[in-house]
């Protein structure tokens, strides 16, 4: 090997050491080329199961339309009406049907009474009067205690309703005596003690009546 390296020409050389060198590479392309080849179709392989896409699921099976057949409606029954003769009746009627049945009922008629007003006796009306003297009504012992201490005294006029049985049902100060224990002692002591003969109307009846007066204070010297 070593005589032919030596003794050939250099042209010759190059030109082989060329062609080894487009051997080679054409050689390298061709294993390149096939090997990622094989890569491309083992990833493309191997990733196709998951970018597949799913079948579409099966159209609906169609369902049978129902079909609502009409109910027939009942006869209507018709109930022949009786008739009735009320020409002989004197009464005023009304009549009712229900079913075959028939009932009458008698109308109810009103009577109409013209208004008679209470005829009075003419009497004239009284008030009412006091049995014995009201001078007894109130005495020196109903002075209050305090306005005996403090000396006072005073005229209290009062008005009081007088019921039907002659006795007080309400009194009130008409005009002060300038004390209140006063005034309020007037009307306790004519309440607790006056007594009378009721008011009367125009027909003598006793009514609720009025009747005033006054009390004068005075502390006995």
């Amino acid at each position: 090997m070593a005589y032919l390296d030596r003794h050939t020409d250099p042209g010759r050389r190059t030109t082989a050491i060329t062609g080894v060198l487009i051997i080679h590479a054409l050689i390298g392309y061709v294993l390149v080329t096939s090997l990622v080849s094989t890569i491309t179709t083992r990833e493309r392989d191997r990733f196709t199961g998951f970018f597949d896409p799913a079948p579409p699921p099966p159209p609906p099976t169609p369902q049978p339309k129902k079909t609502h057949k009409p109910t027939p409606q009942a006869e209507k029954q018709t109930v022949p009406e009786r008739a009735i003769d009320l020409s002989n009746s004197d009464d005023q009627v009304e009549v009712t049907h229900e079913d075959d049945r028939v009932e009458v009922i008698p109308t109810p008629t009103a009577t109409y009474t013209p208004y008679d007003p209470p005829k009075t006796l003419g009497l004239k009306p009284k008030s009412a009067v006091p049995h014995g003297s009201p001078a007894r009504w109130a005495t020196t012992d109903d002075y209050p205690a305090r306005d005996l201490r403090e000396e006072n005294e005073g005229v209290a006029a009062f008005r009081v309703v007088v019921g039907t049985n002659g006795r007080v049902s309400a009194c009130e100060i008409v005009r002060s005596s300038g004390h209140p224990g006063l005034d309020a002692a007037t009307c306790k002591a004519v309440t607790a003690r006056a007594r009378f003969e009721p008011a009367t109307d125009e027909n003598g009846a006793k009514v609720v009546g009025m009747y005033g007066n006054s009390v004068r204070w005075q502390i006995p010297r």
